[in-house]
């Protein structure tokens, strides 16, 4: 299979948690099962000796703004292609300063989600399943499903999302939905809307093909209203197609 995981951070390249070990291993024991994993993630600041590959239009909303796209090989049969748009990316810290998280990590990683659209375009559509983490990768399997994916060849492909940590839910605004190319479809309770807010992780946990967790154990108790931090209805709705892997 061809995969493409969409991920904030990858070990060794940018890290604040286990997150970016799993990312790091699991393309890995992939690529040794015969696989091909690419891995999209963000150009951060110092991420250097990477290679040109080219660039990709991104187009969210009205505005339209180009990407250059860099590559390295992570190892044989994994490469990580990482997004560079320095309004965004070029900073000091992956998610935010000391004074708080960045006021536009909305924006920040809505842009990685509509780059990754257009990567897979780039790509020609050539991956058999989008594999994304965490909230900041939300997005991805509802822009999958979106006009926007069938405008650019790639709508329908099947889509697989981790939660790592329920707890980080990616809450913003909803006002923000159309700043952030999102139809006004997305406003409701059946898309991204969660207790008032736009949730990124309900993003995944909704319209992804797919849901996996970090173990089974962790699998059943996010069903449970003790773990489920708002969001175990939902899952308790997905449990077919939820599966905790240790």
């Amino acid at each position: 299979m061809r995969i493409l995981m969409v991920a904030p951070e990858v070990s060794p390249f940018a890290k604040t948690g286990g997150l970016a070990d799993v990312v790091g291993a699991l393309p890995l024991a992939l690529a040794r099962l015969g696989h091909e994993v690419d891995i999209v993630m963000p150009k951060y600041a110092g991420l250097d000796d990477l290679e040109r590959a080219g660039s990709v239009p991104v187009v969210i909303g009205t505005v339209r703004r180009e990407a250059s796209l860099l590559t390295t090989d992570l190892a044989s049969g994994v490469q990580v292609i990482a997004v560079e748009q320095e309004a965004y990316y070029a900073r000091d810290h992956l998610y935010g300063s000391l004074a708080g998280d960045y006021a536009d990590n909305a924006e920040r990683f809505a842009f990685l989600a509509h780059a990754t659209l257009a990567v897979v375009a780039w790509q020609r559509g050539r991956y058999d399943v989008i594999h994304a983490h965490d909230w900041q990768s939300g997005l991805v399997p509802a822009l999958f499903g979106s006009t926007e994916a069938r405008r650019a060849g790639v709508g329908g492909m099947p889509t697989v999302f981790t939660i790592h940590n329920l707890a980080y839910q990616g809450l913003f605004d909803l006002r923000l939905l159309p700043q952030l190319g999102l139809g006004p479809e997305m406003a409701g309770i059946d898309g991204l809307e969660y207790w008032g807010k736009l949730s990124f992780l309900k993003g995944g946990v909704r319209f992804a093909s797919k849901l996996t967790t970090v173990s089974p154990r962790y699998a059943r108790e996010i069903q449970e209203p003790e773990c489920g931090f708002g969001f175990e209805g939902l899952l308790r709705e997905r449990a077919g197609d939820l599966v905790g892997i240790l």
